[in-house]
């Protein structure tokens, strides 16, 4: 299962499900978890268990660019 998420010019699609390679194939009943918080036009903050998310333009004749993308775990509060 997929969703999707607007955020004005952008959209979040999620896919539940794990995945260690590729894509996560999604589930029929969605397990996973994510919550997505707009900082500013184009800066989002992204936390999630069991699923992925993609961001494309919502406009399909957009194109997108990934400037920079931080990946970070939490262990015992910090």
């Amino acid at each position: 299962m997929t969703q999707t998420l607007a955020f004005g010019p952008w959209n979040a699609i999620v896919s539940y499900g794990a995945a260690r390679k590729g894509r996560a194939a999604g589930n029929a009943v969605p397990t996973g978890r994510v919550l997505v918080a707009q900082l500013k036009d184009n800066q989002f903050l992204v936390a999630e268990f069991s699923c992925r998310i993609d961001f494309a333009p919502a406009d399909a004749d957009k194109h997108r660019q990934f400037l920079r993308i931080e990946e970070g775990t939490y262990q015992n509060g910090v």
